[in-house]
């Protein structure tokens, strides 16, 4: 069996209905999806879940404040946003070292590329579906996408980096 998890605010632009499409078309019928959040599309996703037939296999567990708990207990995370400016969760993804499959949209596009993650078409259950089922049939994939994604992380996103860019952006704008 493999976990499937993801989080996040429940509401349209999230994409949590088509993450739920996309399980459907899974032919593994052991992947189990595990997704914390809530939101005023809480009851349309627990609709989805009875709709589409899927309450064995997935985890309705409300929000969760110890993201990286959560985060470590899946083979792999999926962000399926319609929209994303940024995606914080991303970076909490990316430091636990866990593979990422996430939509084509700006926030991730900005963060990540094909060396760490698997991206889709964003809206589209079939392009989810497929990059999901190519990931977890990669074992040696996912394992070298996650380290790169964790190293991208490190060199960029920590406290540390953090820092050292704003005393960059500091000097410049005083023109050291």
């Amino acid at each position: 069996m493999k976990t499937i998890v993801s989080l996040g605010r429940f509401s349209h632009e999230k994409g949590f209905d088509v993450l739920l499409a996309a399980l459907t078309k899974i032919s593994d019928q052991t992947i189990q999806l595990h997704l914390a959040g809530d939101g005023k599309e809480r009851g349309r996703i627990k609709k989805s879940v009875a709709a589409y037939r899927l309450e064995d296999r997935v985890r309705l567990i409300g929000w969760r404040h110890e993201v990286r708990d959560f985060l470590m207990q899946g083979d792999l995370f999926v962000l399926p946003s319609r929209y994303e400016a940024f995606g914080i969760v991303l970076l909490e993804a990316m430091a636990c070292g866990i593979p990422i499959v996430t939509t084509d949209c700006d926030g991730p596009l900005e963060i990540l590329d094909e060396s760490c993650a698997w991206f889709c078409k964003a809206g589209s259950a079939d392009s989810l579906a497929a990059a999901i089922a190519e990931a977890l049939a990669d074992p040696v994939g996912r394992q070298l996408r996650a380290e790169n994604a964790l190293q991208r992380y490190r060199d960029r996103y920590t406290l540390d980096q953090a820092v050292l860019k704003f005393e960059a952006l500091y000097q410049q704008l005083a023109g050291a």
